[in-house]
């Protein structure tokens, strides 16, 4: 048998199962943020060991809580308030109508990942979701005065 498996490459550690901060990691890596109950879920641990590992995660940089009880990897960024800070700031500029091509280019991430959340959150600005030719243009200024305005909420928050 050892003769066998010296020929296939086999190795000791190739029997291992991941450790139980990698499924964390792994499960977040599916979904973000998730709550500690649907992570542990998610991962295939037990609670007790998902909160330990979990401190260990967050104290490394390699985990944050969003909210209270809800945690993403370190490198998430929150797409919804950028949304509605992208929301309202076309509603400052004068602006009743809006597409999900213009949140998207606002945002920096591509239309079909803030569809939903155009949606729900336009009507909160006094927004209509419109077709993609609207009369607003987003010019370089006004992106850029968007993610610095951005940028200085995140610092008090």
């Amino acid at each position: 048998m050892n003769k066998h498996r010296r020929t296939l490459n086999y190795k000791r550690s190739d029997k291992t199962r991941l450790s139980s901060d990698a499924k964390i990691i792994f499960a977040l890596t599916k979904k973000q943020p998730q709550d500690m109950k649907g992570l542990c879920t998610k991962a295939g641990i037990n609670r007790s060991t998902g909160y330990r590992d979990l401190r260990l995660l967050i104290n490394h940089g390699v985990l944050k809580e969003i909210k209270k009880g809800w945690f993403a990897l370190s490198s998430y960024e929150d797409i919804e308030e950028k949304v509605d800070q992208a929301l309202k700031l076309i509603a400052e500029a004068g602006n009743t109508q809006v597409s999900t091509v213009d949140v998207g280019n606002m945002v920096g991430v591509p239309p079909n990942k803030v569809e939903d959340l155009t949606y729900c959150l336009a009507p909160k600005h006094g927004l209509l979701v419109g077709p993609k030719t609207t009369a607003f243009v987003f010019s370089r200024e006004t992106k850029e005065r968007f993610l610095r305005r951005f940028a200085e909420e995140r610092k008090k928050a």
